[in-house]
């Protein structure tokens, strides 16, 4: 397990940099496109759904089901709607509850749907028969189709309570990680052609994203299996970075739901205006470093204020949907 979880953590300590990296650079600095969001944005999220179908052993029961929903879905309610009353006041709260991004939160609802939509198929959770791989890839080609056909079909106040874009986008990738896992396909990642195909085609696969957005799937699968490897690859390798790399990632929960609280001040501190001299002078490389060193400033900050607030069994609870007995273990 602890194989496992070395390269996994790291992979989640880097990409949820990376989600603290955009959302400086569309939220503080109000750069809506550049080169760093065009860059990261196409296999951030991604990956991050792809990381949490990975980590599945198996498809959970009604019980473990209860338990999923309630640790995703108390952050997601109680600072979700604390932030957009913090942020947007009255309004945020018709915003939080009837927008496709929920104010930023939309991860962990559909996330919670994910592992919704997979209980329904835990009658194949073992089946690794050619009958049973027939059936997974039924399930992920046809849900997929499923929730485009919704998304375009049904009224546009459905879609965005329900966020059927971010659903339709990320489901792929969720899945495929759960498949991954359950037919332990990180060997295949890991045979050099396969490896090799997948670095050298992110470059053409940017100019083709550029040509054409709808193949985004393309780059974000390419740069999956890139990094799964060469993260794999240096799993017991030590390096403070790396240590470090696996605290945010064990944490990255913390980062995610508090990160929004320190990105939206620190964009009245003349952050604005350092934004619109970035995008002027196309200087995307500083800018980088900058949001880089923010990013880490706030992400250990969001993980002070997590450990901050466990100390206490009620805000735990509340926060985190973490059962008392389960805390007291």
């Amino acid at each position: 397990m602890q194989i496992h979880y070395n390269y996994i953590d790291r992979l989640k300590g880097i990409s949820i940099l990376f989600v603290v990296m955009m959302h400086l650079t569309n939220w503080t600095f109000q750069q809506s496109e550049n080169e760093i969001s065009f860059v990261f944005g196409a296999f951030t999220m991604p990956l991050f759904f792809f990381l949490s179908g990975l980590v599945i052993t198996s498809i959970p029961d009604r019980n473990k089901l209860c338990t999923k929903f309630q640790r995703f879905l108390s952050p997601f309610i109680f600072v979700g709607l604390a932030f957009a009353l913090f942020s947007q006041g009255i309004e945020g709260l018709r915003i939080f509850f009837t927008t496709s991004n929920k104010t930023g939160y939309w991860y962990l609802f559909v996330l919670a749907i994910f592992y919704c939509q997979l209980a329904f198929l835990r009658f194949n959770d073992t089946d690794r028969s050619a009958k049973g791989i027939c059936l997974d890839i039924g399930s992920l080609i046809g849900l997929t189709a499923f929730f485009y056909f919704c998304e375009y079909t049904l009224p546009l106040e459905i879609t965005e309570l329900l966020s059927l874009d971010k659903i339709r986008t990320q489901w792929p990738f969720f899945f495929f990680g759960y498949l991954v896992h359950k037919y332990n396909m990180i060997r295949w990642f890991e045979n050099d052609v396969v490896f090799t195909i997948a670095l050298i085609s992110i470059i053409p696969l940017y100019f083709l994203q550029r040509i054409n957005p709808h193949t985004f799937i393309l780059i974000s699968l390419s740069i999956i299996i890139s990094l799964v490897v060469l993260f794999r690859r240096r799993n017991n390798a030590h390096t403070v970075v790396e240590n470090e790399l696996v605290r945010l990632g064990k944490g990255s929960l913390d980062i995610y739901i508090y990160h929004y609280f320190f990105i939206r001040p620190i964009g009245g501190y003349r952050m604005t205006e350092l934004g619109e001299w970035l995008q002027r002078t196309d200087n995307w490389i500083l800018e980088f470093f900058i949001l880089v060193i923010i990013a880490v400033v706030t992400s250990y900050c969001c993980l002070l204020i997590g450990h901050v607030l466990r100390q206490s069994r009620i805000l735990t609870f509340i926060i985190y949907g973490m059962r008392l007995e389960r805390y007291d273990k």
